[in-house]
């Protein structure tokens, strides 16, 4: 604070200038230099502001939104921070205009430094602004990559289910296509993988069970290995039924042994399948 203490009397000169005008020179010059000490504390924080502004430009020119969700957000957080530039600019031309009347406008110096006082406020309030617009842009980015993350896992799924669905399709092909063996070995190498008679899941199931299973995992690999039964006043008798090459063939379920039968004289093809 300038104390101003009152002038000695000075002594009569014959020749010289006005006193009142040297008190008001020294006025205005005391108050230009607080002016200019105000314009440049001002600008350091304007600066300040424009590079947070300028940084925050930066980050959402990188941030690239991933869904239509985030990228409406991150759009709104991009229109509050030009709002906010805006505002600064603003701000600023309104220092600039308040400076040029403390220096054309004496009289108006405790109004403009008033003035100056609530524009350093207002760009605090702006900077505040631009921090918790920094915050919001960084939780946009976190979701962006939360959500990267999964569409990543969940093509990772989808291209598991697509590979799923490629192995059932074949699968389902097999089951509605099935074949006759095409060799009488084909049909040993494919009893010898077969596990009917060995497991002892099956132990206890009936030799017309075991023929059914049998039935069943042949159908399941694409081959045609049909149940037969047949039955006296006593028994029920049950066997497997193939064409090997276009041999009719026997087959023991319970312990695959195989009893060969004639051969067509016209064999029937491997595919009869699919019918018209």
């Amino acid at each position: 604070m300038i104390d101003y203490q009152a002038a000695p009397t000075p002594p009569a000169k014959k020749t010289g200038g006005n006193p009142l005008m040297l008190i008001i020179s020294g006025v205005l010059a005391v108050a230009l230099i607080a002016v200019g000490v105000l314009y440049v504390m001002e600008m350091g924080k304007l600066n300040k502001a424009n590079d947070n502004i300028a940084s925050l430009e930066t980050n959402v020119t990188s941030l690239q939104s991933q869904l239509a969700t985030e990228k409406a957000s991150v759009a709104s957080l991009q229109t509050q921070l030009a709002a906010e530039k805006a505002n600064v600019a603003d701000l600023q031309t309104q220092l600039t205009a308040a400076k040029g009347q403390i220096t054309s406008l004496t009289a108006d110096l405790a109004t403009a430094t008033a003035k100056v006082t609530s524009l350093t406020a207002d760009l605090a309030t702006a900077n505040g602004k631009v921090t918790s617009l920094t915050a919001d842009l960084a939780t946009a980015n976190g979701a962006v990559t939360n959500l990267q993350g999964s569409l990543l896992k969940a093509g990772a799924d989808l291209a598991a289910a697509v590979a799923l669905n490629t192995t059932q399709a074949a699968t389902l092909k097999k089951v509605q296509d099935p074949r006759h063996f095409d060799t009488l070995a084909e049909l040993t190498a494919w009893l010898a993988k077969d596990d009917t008679n060995t497991n002892p899941a099956y132990a206890a199931y009936s030799p017309a069970a075991k023929a059914y299973i049998l039935q069943v995992k042949a159908l399941r690999d694409g081959y045609i290995l049909s149940t037969a039964l047949d039955y006296d006043a006593t028994s029920i008798y049950s066997w497997n039924v193939a064409v090997a090459g276009g041999m009719v063939v026997m087959v023991n379920a319970a312990n695959d042994a195989i009893l060969t039968g004639p051969t067509f004289a016209s064999p029937p093809p491997s595919h009869p399948l699919p019918l018209p």
